[in-house]
């Protein structure tokens, strides 16, 4: 039952790090390389980091917690998704920023929900994930990761 999502998240890691393997050259040129490599490789390594963590210990981890930490991951990867397409549609369209602002962030809720969806189809006869007490840690584990990401991002 834990696998079902695993080989997804490997995708999407994929799919992040081309776009953010294109955009590096744009970092470059805007920030200098130390902080764009920073920029670049500093999501990957706390995505990763909280995935591998999920996955030695999930044997030993209540199914609830496990999909608190894969939700994590989601949301680190969706904020992630949403910086670099910012970051690219400010490139493609300088003239227009809240244009690329809304559409990234759409695009990145959008994303976030579907996984939300999906983890809730999959997983809501098995577990008692979404019930008043879990929905608080998930709120709090949701904001953790904004602040982790908005570090990450915003002190460039």
């Amino acid at each position: 039952m834990r696998e079902h999502f695993s080989g997804l998240f490997e995708i999407a890691l994929v799919l992040l790090g081309v776009l953010s393997a294109t955009e590096t050259q744009y970092f470059i040129r805007l920030w200098g390389e130390t902080v764009a490599l920073q920029f670049s490789t500093t999501p990957f390594m706390l995505m990763i980091f909280v995935w591998l963590i999920k996955e030695m210990f999930k044997r030993r981890i209540s199914l609830e917690f496990w999909l608190l930490l894969s939700e994590f991951c989601w949301e680190l990867w969706s904020i992630t998704l949403t910086y670099y397409l910012l970051f690219l549609w400010l490139f493609q369209i300088p003239n227009y920023p809240y244009i690329a602002l809304m559409d990234s962030t759409l695009l990145g809720l959008v994303w976030f929900a579907l996984v939300l969806f999906a983890h809730k189809l999959e997983y809501k006869t098995v577990v008692e994930y979404y019930r008043p007490k879990w929905l608080l840690y998930r709120v709090i584990a949701y904001l953790i990761g904004v602040f982790a990401m908005g570090l990450v991002f915003l002190t460039v």
